[in-house]
């Protein structure tokens, strides 16, 4: 009777957890079943948990120019697809393609960042939202 109580408890503790793990890494606020593309220069470039940001102003409508935030995975999990906390230039001309933000703001998920020099730099989260 005690295993079963073990094994119980320790499926439902593993289950529970589950959900805190998805709900941290869900991509709820991206329309993952679309990508964008645009082009601009980079303003800031934060290496840092739990997640890097990317941030590149974009021109807009009447020459206004726009910043688009974009999320990329853990500086840990960043490293292994070739980045550091040094690959990022501010004011580097860049083109980034990423999964659009659900509510329209400028900025998305991460998926592949093309440089100025032609180097293309995938982004962690262009393998997940291939799945």
């Amino acid at each position: 009777m005690r295993i079963i109580a073990a094994i119980s408890a320790l499926t439902i503790s593993m289950i529970a957890g589950e959900g805190t793990v998805y709900a941290h890494h869900s991509l709820s606020a991206y329309d993952v079943s679309k990508t964008i593309t645009i082009e601009g220069t980079i303003k800031e470039y934060k290496w840092s948990a739990p997640h890097c940001w990317l941030v590149v102003m974009v021109g807009g409508a009447k020459g206004k120019i726009v910043p688009w935030t974009f999320e990329a995975g853990t500086p840990m999990v960043n490293n292994k697809f070739g980045w550091t906390r040094d690959t990022f230039t501010i004011g580097e001309k860049v083109k980034v393609t990423a999964a659009p933000m659900l509510d329209g703001t400028p900025g998305g998920a991460l998926m592949l960042v093309e440089m100025h020099d032609g180097r293309k730099l995938a982004g962690p989260l262009a393998t997940y939202l291939k799945k």
